[in-house]
């Protein structure tokens, strides 16, 4: 089944630049590894070309400003990720000789890796026989095994149990895990699954009702938030100011927001609706003059801000607003504020 399964994958597999032949870069494995979470991977092919052009190695990423690591990872959400990897990056400089390392505990070890990751590069970098259960996987082995509740620890288990031996897949350019991630992308599908096309039906416990598994999971409400960006101008710039290095937009830099439950004074600019993983902003910029806005601040073009910041990289939902204060025209009545 292993060879049925990896055979499969010689034949049929996407083409994607982090899948190169041959012994592969860790390094820009978990690159990769790190921009295909919550990123489809599509739509990460052209932000991995531009993030391993502009930081080829370890040593080029952890020199790098933040800054700079942010405006790279642009337009892709959970900037987190960005900063982690940048954290990765400095750790591998310091511990590891500016290499990735190929032990599962010294990978998981690293900024944000954590169980899955470490197994994912092992497995893709190194030809470690291990499975890395993400959410293909999940249903790969859930169907496969016919589990309605599967741990990802169960999952894990059965499947190295079936999959894994000591054969090197590294061999074969390819190990079970990437293998397992594309079935579960391609023909494992959450709907409709193309059956007749998997290469392990013949042992697959669940192929008589393959939607069945996993049940459905309890899903949560999503719950809904009212912010108010404080939009202030002067001509043609905006004030945005640098967000905490933790949190919501970590390191981004940003229209000043109200504090939760404040309701600010101020002319109401065009409100939006912004949809995150868990739930729904209910944005209803303000505008404010220059002087009711505290803390540091810097004046970036209003049309930078909707590009995405340049140099000063904003969440989309910043971008939204500038996009909403292009719209409207300047009051006249000075250079410090706009009408909605």
């Amino acid at each position: 089944m292993r060879e049925a399964l990896l055979d499969w994958f010689d034949a049929n597999a996407r083409a994607f630049p982090w899948r190169t032949a041959g012994p592969r870069d860790a390094y820009v494995v978990m690159v990769a590894e790190a921009l295909l979470q919550q990123t489809q991977a599509a739509r990460a092919v052209p932000a991995f070309l531009r993030f391993v052009a502009r930081f080829p190695t370890p040593a080029s990423l952890a020199a790098a400003p933040s800054e700079d690591v942010l405006a790279q990872w642009q337009g892709l959400g959970y900037y987190q990720r960005a900063l982690r990897l940048h954290a990765c990056a400095a750790v591998l400089l310091r511990v590891h000789g500016a290499a990735v390392p190929d032990d599962l505990a010294a990978l998981q070890a690293l900024p944000g890796i954590g169980r899955y990751g470490a197994r994912a590069i092992a497995a893709q970098a190194f030809g470690r026989d291990v499975v890395a259960v993400d959410a293909n996987v999940r249903r790969v082995g859930a169907r496969l095994l016919a589990l309605e509740a599967p741990g990802d620890l169960a999952i894990e288990r059965g499947l190295e149990a079936l999959l894994c031996s000591d054969a090197t897949p590294a061999l074969r350019g390819v190990s079970v895990t990437e293998a397992l991630i594309e079935l579960g992308a391609t023909v494992c599908t959450p709907r409709a699954p193309a059956c007749s096309l998997c290469p392990l039906r013949p042992a697959c416990a669940g192929r008589s009702a393959p939607e069945s598994y996993p049940g459905r999971r309890a899903t949560r409400a999503r719950l809904r938030e009212v912010m108010h960006p404080l939009v202030a101008r002067r001509g043609g710039r905006v004030a945005l100011q640098r967000r905490p290095r933790s949190g919501r937009w970590a390191g981004l830099w940003g229209f000043p927001v109200a504090a939760a439950g404040e309701v600010p004074q101020g002319r109401t600019l065009a409100g939006f609706e912004h949809v995150l993983t868990h739930r729904t902003l209910q944005v209803r910029p303000r505008i404010v003059p220059p002087r009711r806005l505290s803390g540091e601040i810097t004046w970036i073009p209003v049309s930078q801000v909707a590009a995405g910041g340049g140099d000063h990289p904003v969440a989309a939902v910043d971008r939204r607003v500038a996009e909403r204060l292009l719209e409207v025209r300047p009051s006249g009545r000075g250079n410090d504020e706009v009408v909605a």
